[in-house]
């Protein structure tokens, strides 16, 4: 998806909901389930989970140190979880919409 039409639906995120799945405002790719793609490549940092055992260590317990959140790791978290709330409120009024309505 160009830059261009990524930032437009950035703006108007509401139009970023289609019959066939969600547009990622992050990287543009439409998903079905959003929440799989955005826990695996915003909160598990593409697999790079903060704070999992590496070099064989068997559990958290063996880990020497917890590495540090990376820069802009909270800023990025918030204005995802701000967008998902967003959306999810419009979700519901349209629902509430539908049901008044019938």
């Amino acid at each position: 998806m160009s830059p261009k039409k990524l930032s437009y639906y950035r703006t108007h995120f509401r139009e970023a909901v289609k019959k066939n799945g969600v547009v990622c405002l992050e990287c543009g790719s439409i998903f079905k389930a959003l929440g799989q793609h955005l826990g695996k490549h915003i909160a598990y940092r593409n697999g790079g989970r903060i704070g999992s055992p590496r070099g064989g260590n068997m559990d958290c317990t063996m880990v020497a140190e917890a590495p540090v959140l990376p820069v802009g790791y909270v800023v990025s978290a918030s204005w995802i979880a701000d967008r998902r709330i967003i959306l999810a409120g419009y979700r519901l009024a349209d629902l509430l919409t539908r049901v008044v309505d019938t």
